[in-house]
C-alpha cells in the first residue's frame, strides 16, 4: 500500500507535479482510470482529453479517497485531496509503477512490435516457454493471463495502471516470463514507460492507424514504435522488413544489444532458410552461432504448426527470443512446434473437400496480402474462387478501407463487405467506402451488415472449389458499436457451424 504523500513524491521526482490541495496523508488501497470500477480507498486518475467531471463525481460516490488531475474541480460532492500534474498521462504511469512496485524487474518479458504478426508472436513464444516453465505470462490484443487467471482484452497494449497490475498479478503467481504485445499507441501514450524488456522484436512495419485519432502520419506511427528500443537490453530486428536500416540504427543506439534474423540475408545472427511443407507442419532451418559457443554458426531444423511462410519469420524472432532468456533449444524445438494461436490462421474444410474456409484476425493491407499469398500458395484451385468476409474500424485508420477494398477486389471473387467496429460511424458509410475500391478494381461484391450472416452465405451458397476467407476477429465474439460491445458468435464458431450444415446437406 501507498499514501498521497508517496504519490506526490514520486510525482515530484518525476518534475511533473504542479500543485497539491488538501492533501493530508491518505492510504492509497487502489488506482483507476475508470469511475466504475472505484471501490473505498481509491486514487482516482482524471484521463482523457474528453474527460467528463461526471466521472469524478461518480467516483468519489463510489469511495475515491483523492484524485489525479491536470485541473482542480469545484463542487465536488464532498472535498477530497487534489493533486495537480502537468501531465495526467505521466502521472498515471509513475503512479502505477509505484503502487505495484515495479514489477517489470522481478519479470523478464519478451515484447513486440509490429504491423502485422504481433499476436502470433506472443502466443507462439508462451508456448515455447511453457515446455520450459510451468507458465508464461501473457499480455495480447485476445486475452491476458497472470499464470492463474485470463481475462478477454479490449486493447492490445493496456493502459499502465492495467498494464502493471497484471505484471504484479504474475509476480505474485512465481511466473518468470511474460510475452507482450507493444502497440504504436501504447507506446505513444506511455503506456509502457518505466516498463523494463528483458528482450523486444520488431518484426515489420508498414502503413497503418493514420487518422486523427490514432497517428497523423507514417512518420508519426513509425517513432512510436522505435521507441521500444528506449526500455530494451536486447532488441531483436528482421532484416527483411522495410525500413530496417533505421529501425536496426535506432536499436543499437538504445538497447544494449541487438540482434537480427532473416529470411534473405545469410549474414543475419539468425538467417532461416529451406522453408518446406512437411505433412501438416512447415519446416524449416535456422542457421545461427547462438545455437553453439557463439563462435561458429551452426544449422538447427524446427517445425511448426501454423501455416504461412511468413509464420517462419515470426518464429525465428520467437525462437531467438526464447535463446537470449535462457531456454535450451530442444525445448524451444517442442514448445514451437506444439504452438497454436486460436483465431489464428485456423483452416476448415467440408467433407467433400470442395470448401476450405480459413479464420484469421487478419485486419490491415500487409496482413492481407500474406494471408492471400500463403493460401493461394497451398490451396491453388480453391483460391481461383476466393469469397471474403471483412470489413474496417470505424473513426479510425481509415486508409485501410481503400488497401483492403483494393486487395479484395484484386483477388477475391467476390466479397462480403461486413462490420468490423463500426463505433459511433454508420456502418453504411464505411461499407459504401469500402465497396467502391472493391468495384474499383472490377471486383464483385455484397453488403451485409451482419457478420454470420454473410459467412452462412458464403459458404451455404459455394458452388466448386471455393476458399473461404474470414478476416480480422477470429475467435473474439463481440463488436464496438457506439453503445458499446455487442456480444456475437465467434467466425470460428460461426464457420465450424456452417460447415457441418454444409456436410449434412451434401452427403453423398
Amino acid at each position: 500500500m501507498i499514501t498521497i504523500k508517496d504519490c506526490i513524491n514520486s510525482l515530484k521526482e518525476a518534475g511533473i507535479l504542479f500543485d497539491t490541495h488538501d492533501c493530508s496523508e491518505v492510504d492509497i488501497k487502489s488506482i483507476s482510470f475508470n469511475s466504475k470500477e472505484v471501490e473505498e480507498g481509491c486514487l482516482f486518475i482524471c484521463k482523457g482529453s474528453t474527460f467528463n467531471p461526471k466521472y469524478l463525481v461518480d467516483a468519489i460516490g463510489n469511495g475515491a479517497v483523492a484524485y489525479v488531475s491536470e485541473q482542480r474541480y469545484e463542487n465536488l460532492p464532498k472535498e477530497i485531496p487534489a493533486i495537480i500534474v502537468d501531465d495526467v498521462r505521466k502521472a498515471m504511469t509513475e503512479i502505477a509503477l509505484l503502487f505495484y512496485d515495479y514489477p517489470s524487474q522481478k519479470i523478464d518479458i519478451a515484447a513486440v512490435t509490429a504491423t502485422k504478426g504481433k499476436t502470433t508472436f506472443v502466443h507462439m513464444l508462451k508456448s515455447t516457454i511453457e515446455a520450459w516453465e510451468e507458465s508464461c505470462g501473457l499480455i495480447s490484443t485476445i486475452e491476458m493471463f497472470d499464470g492463474k487467471e485470463r481475462e478477454e482484452s479490449f486493447n492490445t497494449t493496456p493502459e499502465s495502471p492495467d498494464l502493471q497490475k497484471w505484471l504484479a498479478q504474475m509476480v505474485s503467481n512465481h511466473v518468470k516470463h511474460c510475452a507482450l504485445e507493444v502497440s504504436s499507441q501504447g507506446l505513444r501514450y506511455g503506456r509502457t514507460d518505466g516498463t523494463r524488456f528483458k528482450v523486444a522484436s520488431f518484426m515489420n512495419i508498414a502503413r497503418d492507424h493514420i487518422s486523427p485519432s490514432e497517428h497523423k502520419d507514417f512518420e508519426d506511427y513509425f517513432t512510436a514504435k522505435l521507441k521500444i528500443f528506449e526500455q530494451t537490453e536486447v532488441g531483436i530486428v528482421n532484416l527483411d522488413m522495410d525500413y530496417s536500416d533505421r529501425v536496426l540504427e535506432y536499436a543499437k543506439s538504445n538497447a544494449k544489444k541487438v540482434i537480427t534474423y532473416s529470411l534473405n540475408d545469410e549474414g543475419a545472427d539468425f538467417y532461416c532458410h529451406d522453408i518446406r511443407k512437411n505433412g501438416g507442419y512447415t519446416e524449416f532451418t535456422i542457421k545461427s552461432s547462438y545455437f553453439d559457443d557463439g563462435e561458429k554458426p551452426t544449422d538447427e531444423v524446427f517445425e511448426i504448426s501454423i501455416p504461412g511462410w511468413f509464420n517462419a519469420s515470426n518464429a525465428t524472432a520467437v525462437i531467438a527470443s526464447c535463446l537470449i532468456l535462457g531456454e535450451p533449444v530442444d525445448l524451444i524445438k517442442k514448445g514451437i512446434k506444439d504452438a497454436k494461436v486460436d483465431g489464428r490462421m485456423e483452416i476448415f474444410s467440408s467433407d467433400d473437400g470442395k470448401i476450405v474456409a480459413v479464420v484469421d484476425y487478419a485486419h490491415n493491407k500487409l496482413s492481407y496480402e500474406s494471408l492471400f499469398s500463403a493460401m493461394e500458395k497451398d490451396y491453388p484451385e480453391h483460391s481461383k474462387n476466393t469469397r471474403i468476409i471483412f470489413g474496417s474500424v470505424g473513426e479510425k485508420a481509415f486508409e485501410r478501407r481503400e488497401e483492403l477494398g483494393t486487395i479484395a477486389g484484386q483477388r477475391a471473387k467476390l466479397s462480403y463487405i461486413s462490420a468490423d467496429y463500426p463505433g459511433k460511424e454508420p456502418f453504411d458509410k464505411i461499407a459504401s467506402e469500402i465497396a467502391f475500391y472493391v468495384e474499383k478494381q472490377g471486383g464483385d461484391y455484397k453488403i451485409i451488415e451482419d457478420r454470420n450472416i454473410a459467412i452462412e452465405e458464403a459458404i451455404m451458397t459455394a458452388d466448386g472449389p471455393t476458399l473461404i476467407m474470414a478476416c480480422g476477429f477470429g475467435r473474439l465474439n463481440w463488436q464496438k458499436y457506439a453503445d458499446g460491445y455487442v456480444p456475437r458468435e465467434s467466425d470460428v464458431e460461426c464457420v465450424e457451424r456452417c460447415i457441418k450444415e454444409y456436410n449434412r446437406l451434401h452427403k453423398s
